[in-house]
C-alpha cells in the first residue's frame, strides 16, 4: 500500500515539475518575442528617421528645381548696388547645391578636417567637436574672444567669405534695421550664428549649421522673427 502511494506521489511531483517547466517556457518565449518586437521597431524607427533626413539631403538634389532654392526675393533692390542681388542669388543657389539642406557639415569617419559634407550626423554628446568642420575667416575678428570657428560659426563665416571674399573686413553692430543681405547674426544668448539670406521688417531668412546643437546638420530657409533675432550682428559691407 505504501509503495503504491509513494509511486503515485512521485508521479504527481513529476507532473508538477513538468507544469512548472511549461509555464517557464511560455514566459521565456513571451519575453523573447517582446525583445524581438522592440528590436524590429527600433530598426524601423531608425530607418524612418534616416529616410526623413535624406529627403532634404543630397539624394533629392538632382530632382529639385532651381526655383525651389532659397534666394533673396523680399528685399528692395534699391537698397543694393546694381546687379548685386542677382549675383548674390546665383552664389546662394550654388552654395545650396554644394552644401544641401539635410546633410551635415562635418568629416564623419575621417580625422582630416575640411569643408566637406556627409550624410552622417555628428554626435556631440559622444565625440564633442572631433568630426566637426572648422573655418577661419575675417568674421572671427568680430567676436569678443577668438572663437574655434567650428559648427555654426565656421559655417556662417565660410558662407560670408564665399559671397564677399576673404579680404573683406568684418565689423559688428546691434541694430536690426541696419541688417543687410549677407550679414551674420549671433543669437540665442551668444550661442548660435546664422547667415542672412533675406530680410523683411518682421523677419529674416537664414542659412545655418548645427541649429540643433547636436549633429552639425545644414539648413537653408528658416525664418526667424525679428523679436527672436536678439543678439548682435556681423557685416562685411563697407
Amino acid at each position: 500500500m505504501y509503495k503504491r502511494y509513494s509511486q503515485k506521489k512521485k508521479k504527481i511531483n513529476k507532473m508538477k515539475v513538468f507544469s512548472v517547466f511549461i509555464i517557464v517556457m511560455i514566459i521565456v518565449v513571451s519575453i523573447i518575442k517582446n525583445i524581438n518586437r522592440n528590436y524590429i521597431m527600433t530598426i524601423v524607427d531608425d530607418r524612418k528617421e534616416n529616410i526623413e533626413t535624406m529627403k532634404n539631403g543630397t539624394e533629392i538634389e538632382e530632382t529639385i528645381q532651381e526655383d525651389k532654392y532659397i534666394t533673396a526675393s523680399l528685399v528692395s533692390k534699391k537698397e543694393y548696388p546694381d546687379e548685386w542681388l542677382e549675383d548674390f542669388n546665383k552664389k546662394i543657389i550654388e552654395l545650396q547645391k554644394e552644401f544641401p539642406s539635410g546633410t551635415y557639415w562635418n568629416h564623419a569617419g575621417s580625422m582630416q578636417d575640411g569643408n566637406s559634407v556627409t550624410n552622417t550626423p555628428c554626435n556631440h554628446s559622444k565625440d564633442g567637436e572631433l568630426y566637426c568642420n572648422s573655418y577661419h575667416g575675417n568674421s572671427d575678428n568680430a567676436y569678443d574672444k577668438k572663437m574655434t570657428s567650428v559648427q555654426c560659426l565656421g559655417f556662417a563665416s565660410m558662407l560670408s567669405d564665399k559671397v564677399f571674399g576673404t579680404d573683406a573686413e568684418a565689423t559688428r553692430f546691434e541694430n536690426y534695421d541696419d541688417i543687410r543681405i549677407g550679414d551674420q547674426a549671433r543669437i540665442n544668448n551668444n550661442s548660435h550664428t546664422v547667415f542672412i539670406i533675406d530680410k523683411t521688417d518682421d523677419y529674416v531668412v537664414v542659412a545655418e549649421c548645427n541649429a540643433d546643437y547636436k549633429t552639425c546638420i545644414i539648413n537653408w530657409g528658416r525664418k526667424i522673427p525679428r523679436e527672436k533675432l536678439k543678439g548682435w550682428y556681423i557685416t562685411r559691407w563697407k
